[in-house]
C-alpha cells in the first residue's frame, strides 16, 4: 500500500487537533503514558 506524504501529514495534524496536543512529541508521551 502507498500513501502520499500529505496524506500522512494530514492525518497527524488532525489527530494532534482533535487531542488538543502541540506537536507529535506530545503525542508519544501521551501514548507512552497510557500504557
Amino acid at each position: 500500500m502507498q500513501i502520499s506524504l500529505k496524506t500522512v501529514e494530514v492525518h497527524r495534524h488532525n489527530i494532534l487537533r482533535k487531542l488538543r496536543l502541540k506537536n507529535t512529541a506530545s503525542l508519544i508521551n501521551m501514548v507512552n503514558a497510557s500504557i
